[in-house]
């Protein structure tokens, strides 16, 4: 009888395309790049109760399934195959029983809002946003005014970011969360630094 060495993972690698290799590579990352975004996904999933999809064809509400790295499927009421939503038509998301009250706190620039601008691909990856300013905010607990590609002004105390998204409280004495997507950014600023909003 033959003895065989055991297959090692390092075997397998090799055996793996440089393209296979690359794409391994870029999920690996893209999962290490998303923060706490992989986490928040998974307890809203668990919890099953409808978020909200702000996105450039609308408000999608519905039950959070799959989610991948550019897109997520969500099952809605009344219609039998999940919507594929994509990534980077997505502005923010929350929980659907907050809409109503997160939206009366969300002011609108009507001049942006009627450019009826969208995000471009790679727009997450250099956001209209200076370095550092989330984080300055999050530890100083100092509120942040995004104002989104589709005239959306969002106030309120970031408490996460990842490479690509900011998670606020909205206004912060409610609680209210909102995910927002650094793609769909048209500037930032910190609150104090704005005047006549």
């Amino acid at each position: 009888m033959v003895e065989t060495e055991p297959f090692s993972s390092q075997q397998a690698e090799e055996e793996l395309s440089k393209a296979d290799l690359r794409r391994r590579e870029f999920f690996r990352r893209a999962r290490e790049r998303s923060g706490y975004e992989h986490d928040w996904y998974i307890e809203r999933r668990n919890r099953k109760k409808p978020l909200a999809f702000r996105t450039t064809g609308g408000v999608i509400k519905g039950l959070l399934g799959k989610f991948r790295v550019y897109d997520f499927q969500v099952k809605v009421q009344r219609i039998k195959e999940p919507l594929e939503i994509k990534k980077l038509d997505t502005f923010t998301i929350y929980s659907a029983a907050d809409e109503r009250f997160l939206w009366q706190h969300i002011k609108t620039h009507r001049p942006t809002q009627d450019k009826k601008l969208e995000p471009k691909p790679g727009a997450g990856y250099n956001p209209p946003m200076t370095e550092g300013l989330v984080e300055l905010a999050i530890n100083q607990k100092k509120p942040l005014a995004l104002m989104l590609l589709d005239g959306s002004i969002i106030i309120g105390i970031p408490t996460n970011e990842s490479l690509y998204s900011v998670l606020m409280r909205v206004p912060d004495l409610r609680g209210k969360e909102i995910l927002v997507y650094k793609h769909g950014l048209a500037g930032s600023k910190l609150l104090e630094d704005i005047k006549g909003l």
